[in-house]
């Protein structure tokens, strides 16, 4: 359960710590309340996979009526970042199962996504496998078929503040 976990967890750190005693605190909450805190407390453990945090978040959205922006504030990720990891539920299971065993990297997943129907998205997982393909590479592939390809929220929003700050496009 979370509070074993989390006190298992507290202990550890204690002891490596050399601490006399554990920081603890205890909460009492309703079932409703317990899986919402367990379910938060697995989406920021670090060894998750990027399909795994999005079936979480996407557990959060069905679960609890949360928007992404109920989601990105209680999980402390900015709301892009859980769109763009939603978005990796609308992949083929074929690709999705490469996710989630590291065989393809998110990035290359969500270029995958630009393309528009489910051929040319596995025919392009297929070339990347095949290949070994980088996530640039399978961006460049997803545009010459036409795709959109959308830029990391983070290069956008560096981008914004250039144009903004050099007073150009």
């Amino acid at each position: 359960s979370l509070s074993l976990r989390t006190a298992a967890t507290s202990v550890r750190a204690s002891k490596m710590l050399n601490l006399p005693t554990v920081p603890v605190i205890v909460r009492e909450a309703e079932n409703d309340q317990k899986l919402l805190l367990a379910l938060i407390e697995n989406i920021q453990r670090e060894d998750l996979n990027p399909l795994e945090e999005a079936r979480a978040y996407d557990r959060l959205m069905r679960e609890f009526e949360f928007t992404q922006e109920d989601v990105s504030k209680r999980v402390g990720k900015a709301r892009s970042t859980v769109a763009n990891t939603l978005r990796l539920l609308g992949l083929p299971s074929e690709i999705q199962d490469a996710i989630a065993t590291g065989a393809i990297a998110a990035g290359s997943a969500r270029a995958i996504l630009a393309v528009g129907n489910v051929d040319n998205q596995l025919k392009l997982f297929r070339k990347l496998i095949d290949r070994g393909m980088s996530t640039r590479e399978v961006e460049a592939d997803a545009r010459g078929a036409g795709a959109q390809v959308r830029k990391d929220s983070a290069v956008l929003a560096a981008e914004e503040q250039l144009r903004q700050k050099l007073g150009t496009r």
